[in-house]
């Protein structure tokens, strides 16, 4: 739908989802990592480093806020050891993403439109998210605190 014809039912539930759900979690996680540190990777999305042009605005406004949020918590907690960053992954092969090409007039088209948008000319699996995601937990990115890492195979980068 476009913006103005969200219900704002939708809208207020994709909030609660995307921002509440990700404050929620950050304020019952952060006080069990004040003693001994720790990493925190919070999941936004393409839609919130770029905007996107497929009729989802509540979508990407509320993943910008996740962005927000992480880099403001990233400098709050960096002096307490704490790490905060944000993947924003591109589309990924997921059921949702195989049923939304299969309710689909012509299931290989939308499919093929999708993973044009990327550069690399496919589309992620869940498991090169998740990578990137232990990649930011991992002591191999200790001096990483407050980004946004675009796992996109290039589609922000266009």
């Amino acid at each position: 739908a476009l913006l103005h014809e969200y219900p704002e039912k939708v809208f207020d539930r994709v909030m609660n989802v995307n921002v509440k759900g990700l404050w929620n979690s950050m304020k019952n996680e952060i006080p069990l990592m004040l003693e001994n540190g720790g990493s925190i990777v919070n999941i936004s999305s393409i839609a919130g480093v770029n905007g996107a042009d497929w009729n989802v605005s509540p979508y990407s406004a509320s993943k910008h806020a996740v962005i927000g949020m992480t880099k403001s918590a990233a400098l709050e907690y960096a002096t307490k050891k704490i790490r905060v960053n944000a993947i924003c992954p591109g589309f990924i092969m997921t059921e949702m993403l195989e049923g939304l090409f299969n309710s689909s007039n012509d299931p290989s088209k939308a499919e093929e439109q999708i993973r044009k948008k990327h550069p690399v000319n496919r589309i992620a699996t869940p498991e090169e998210v998740a990578n990137s995601v232990l990649f930011l937990l991992s002591d191999s990115s200790s001096f990483i605190t407050g980004i946004a890492m675009e796992v996109d195979g290039g589609y922000s980068a266009k």
